[in-house]
Formats: structure tokens, C-alpha cells, sequence
């Protein structure tokens, strides 16, 4: 019967060390998941940003080309 409880406690223990582990991986996954999400809004400002000066400097240049006949 002690071996028995032994054995359960042991079980335990190594159950409650795995959900421990588990958990720290959620952690480290959670944090790499809002590193990601920032990235990925940085580079969609970056392309908006860039695709707006693109239109500006298209505009000018048909500005100029106007102005110049």
C-alpha cells in the first residue's frame, strides 16, 4: 500500500514538473506570438507609408510635367 503511494506521489510530482515546463512554454510561445504580431504591423505601416510617398512623388513629377507645357 505505501508503495502504492509512493508511486501516485511520484506520478504527481512528475505530472505538476511537466505542467510547469508546459507553462513556460506557453510563456515564451505568447511572447513570440506578440513579437510577431508587432512585426507584422510594422511592416504593413512601413508598405502603407511606402506606397503613399510613391503616390506623392508620382503626383509631383505629373505636377511638374504640367506646369512645364
Amino acid at each position: 500500500m505505501k508503495e502504492k503511494l509512493k508511486l501516485r506521489d511520484q506520478e504527481i510530482s512528475n505530472l505538476n514538473a511537466k505542467i510547469k515546463d508546459i507553462e513556460g512554454q506557453l510563456s515564451q510561445f505568447a511572447l513570440k506570438a506578440e513579437q510577431a504580431d508587432k512585426s507584422a504591423k510594422d511592416i504593413a505601416i512601413k508598405a502603407i507609408e511606402s506606397s503613399t510617398n510613391v503616390k506623392i512623388i508620382e503626383r509631383s513629377k505629373e505636377t511638374r510635367d504640367e506646369n512645364s507645357k
